[in-house]
């Protein structure tokens, strides 16, 4: 497990070749420990930003991680910013304003 995890540290601008899921998901745990462990920390000693100065170090590793995965799967490393794309679609209007009445008008019969 430390190997994958170093493994994925020393690859830390590699967008090219392939991760598997092993790697992936051992790299993302590891990351979402860290955050914890440094937010622990943070509160113990009153150190402000330790656990967002962890994120902050280990984003860019998990994009280049997750690219991988995606090379891994056959897909396009562009295919990591699908999240984006779906809060842009959350954040959007789904009912244009024309039909908007349609919806809450009550009939009567």
């Amino acid at each position: 497990m430390l190997e994958t995890i170093s493994m994925s540290l020393k690859k830390y601008f590699d967008f090219k070749g392939r991760a598997t899921r092993k790697e992936y998901w051992t790299f993302y745990a590891f990351t979402i420990i860290a955050a914890i462990a440094f937010g622990v920390i943070e509160g113990l000693t009153g150190i402000k930003g330790l656990s967002n100065l962890a994120i902050v170090a280990l984003i860019i590793p998990n994009i280049s991680c997750g690219v991988r995965r995606m090379h891994d799967v056959g897909k396009s490393g562009w295919y990591i910013i699908a999240p984006l794309a779906n809060i842009l679609y959350l954040l959007s209007s789904s009912v244009p304003e024309a039909d908007k009445n349609q919806n809450n008008t009550i009939t009567s019969s």
